[in-house]
């Protein structure tokens, strides 16, 4: 199995081979910051052919309970994606989790690409944004690895001293993700 190691650059995967062993791993999020995370989840999007013709418009899913964490990561996430993907001009908006119809009517209002999830959205909502997801074909990206075992796409963990892509297959396509074979076999994939 492959598992990518991502570089000090958020440009720089390489695929480097590893052995698993069959023992749960313990991912540790705490040492993955906010900017590292956005700069992967724009990278993430250049291996998908499926991306929107124009806007990459992605939305930062957070509790509304607390909105100082929220906006700091719509903030970062802001910042990172003053660039482009793929020619794509990047759009960030903040989706406060405030009751469950608004879930589904951000998703289908903004149109995102994407949304990143937040460590501290609790099950319910999850499940919510995974079924939303699923329904208007988004990407999903977890702040906590963990959540990519609810059915969010993909997350960033740390495994062995390494930053690993996490991919959940069957998540990515559900919501028409296509990604090129040679980023498939650079993460770590679960079903």
């Amino acid at each position: 199995m492959m598992l990518a190691r991502i570089g000090s650059r958020w440009g720089g995967l390489a695929a480097v081979p590893l052995i698993l062993a069959y023992a749960s791993v313990a991912w540790a999020q705490a040492s993955i910051s906010t900017e590292t995370q956005a700069n992967l989840f724009y990278k993430i999007a250049t291996y998908d052919e499926n991306l929107p013709a124009d806007v990459l418009r992605v939305g930062i899913a957070y509790p509304s309970t607390v909105v100082k964490r929220g906006l700091a990561i719509v903030s970062t996430f802001r910042a990172v994606g003053q660039m482009n993907v793929n020619g794509r001009r990047i759009e960030v908006l903040d989706v406060p989790l405030a009751h469950r119809d608004y879930i589904e009517a951000a998703f289908r209002t903004h149109r995102f690409y994407g949304v990143f999830v937040t460590a501290t959205t609790l099950s319910p909502e999850v499940a919510l944004i995974r079924e939303s997801a699923k329904k208007y074909h988004v990407f999903t990206f977890a702040e906590d690895a963990s959540r990519v075992a609810d059915g969010l796409t993909a997350a960033i963990a740390v495994e062995a001293d390494r930053r690993v892509i996490v991919l959940n297959m069957t998540a990515a396509l559900e919501q028409d993700r296509k990604y090129d074979g040679n980023f498939i076999k650079a993460c770590k994939v679960v079903k």
